[in-house]
């Protein structure tokens, strides 16, 4: 039986201390997976179905509408609350994207590269 991966332990306990004390490196991190799912989402469901589903696909990869427009709508909506961030908090979230990638990086890491 599969459990949780320390990775992901660990990724969702960052995620809830940064939901609690700072909405802008929150977002970040969401608008991150959210551009990871949708744009990256096809690689990793490919991997997925070959290695452990038979083929079978996953309804989490698939969207209603244009990708290219969702993607648009999400930049968009993040960008009109960014607006009103100070700079500071600009600059954090800016760093904080290397934060997100490397925890994206690990988990894409167990799913690709673990042996099953």
């Amino acid at each position: 039986m599969f459990g949780p991966s320390n990775p992901g332990v660990s990724y969702a306990k960052y995620l809830e201390g940064l939901s609690a004390h700072s909405a802008p490196l929150f977002l970040c991190h969401f608008y991150n997976i959210y551009i990871s799912h949708i744009a990256g989402g096809q690689v990793i469901a490919r991997q997925v179905s070959e290695k452990l589903l038979e083929g079978r696909e996953l309804g989490f990869y698939t969207w209603e509408g244009d990708v290219q427009e969702l993607l648009k709508g999400v930049r968009e909506k993040l960008n009109k609350l960014g607006e009103h961030w100070t700079r500071d908090d600009k600059n954090k979230c800016l760093k904080e994207t290397t934060k997100s990638f490397r925890y994206l990086g690990q988990t894409v890491r167990l799913i690709i590269l673990e042996p099953k």
